[in-house]
């Protein structure tokens, strides 16, 4: 039996690692799938302290893994498919073998849900983008789109209507989901355009994003909005599934953390963009691993 198991390679487990390396733990970093995970899809990160400006995701995603190599630090190719509680830790399920370890960090991060259309994909990073504080710069005065009638929707056109020179929400009912006070800010923008009763059933473009055709939900009449970029903002998804039953989740999913990032389940930590909170960006993302391995430590130690 190992002391820690952390889930996930995002920037929240990576750094977890490297705080759990500092601290002389015996740990193991698992990954299902690409290491760094949504890093690799960022077009280019302007936020984040002490990198180059504009730095492409799959670049930020290299210095990362490069610093974890110099650490010693190696990524596990092994999925996760479940979580069990023990007296003396967990045991971690894959399709082949059973892991022990003292105390878990779960850094599983969370996916933006997507609009479920043809060419999504390859549009992604092209026009299509589901974080607008990340790559709303990009469109200073273009004309673009929002997709959500949510807070976050809400949120992401108001943020966009001090860049962009024309902002669309679309929205598939006929009333805001948001907040009053959010719903009164974005009607009363000059810039931001409501399209109620719409939704996206296609894109168009050659490099880039062009046209989104729209459909009336009531009607079914389609039409074609001309625009540079289309923000998705229907929400996250979060890939907490391993646990459930296990931690207190919230209504979505998300797990509800201290901050410790102690969850509800003893010996079981978390952090990214898989927990409850308001922010998701890198830089919060990467202090909550170094909380949760530095809380994971603490545990290990005095338990």
């Amino acid at each position: 039996m190992s002391e820690l198991a952390i889930i996930g390679s995002g920037i929240a487990g990576i750094t977890s690692a490297i705080y759990a390396k500092r601290a002389n733990l015996d740990f193991s970093l698992y990954e299902k799938k690409l290491p760094c995970g949504q890093i690799n899809y960022i077009e280019r990160i302007d936020n984040f302290p002490g990198t180059s400006y504009g730095i492409k995701g799959m670049e930020f995603s290299q210095i990362l893994l490069n610093q974890i190599n110099d650490l010693g630090i190696k990524i596990e190719n092994k999925q996760i498919t479940g979580i069990e509680k023990t007296k003396t830790g967990f045991r971690l399920h894959t399709a082949a073998e059973v892991l022990e370890h003292k105390a878990v960090i779960l850094a599983s991060g969370a996916a933006p849900k997507n609009l479920g259309i043809e060419k999504e994909a390859q549009f992604a990073g092209r026009g299509i983008s589901y974080c607008a504080v990340c790559d709303g710069f990009f469109f200073k005065d273009k004309t673009v789109a929002v997709v959500g009638g949510g807070n976050s929707a809400c949120e992401d056109a108001l943020y966009l209507a001090g860049i962009a020179k024309k902002v669309y929400l679309i929205h598939r009912r006929d009333e805001l989901r948001a907040f009053d006070y959010l719903a009164r800010q974005v009607e009363s923008k000059s810039n931001i355009e409501i399209l109620w009763n719409k939704i996206v059933i296609e894109i168009k473009g050659g490099d880039f994003i062009e046209e989104a055709i729209l459909q009336d939900t009531k009607t079914n009449i389609k039409t074609t909005l001309r625009i540079n970029a289309l923000f998705v903002a229907i929400g996250y998804k979060p890939n907490t599934q391993i646990i459930r039953g296990l931690a207190d989740l919230d209504y979505q999913g998300f797990i509800i953390t201290d901050s410790e990032m102690r969850t509800s389940c003893e010996g079981l930590f978390a952090a990214g963009d898989c927990i409850k909170k308001t922010v998701r960006q890198l830089i919060t993302c990467a202090a909550e691993g170094a909380v949760a391995a530095m809380s994971a430590h603490s545990y290990i130690k005095h338990k």
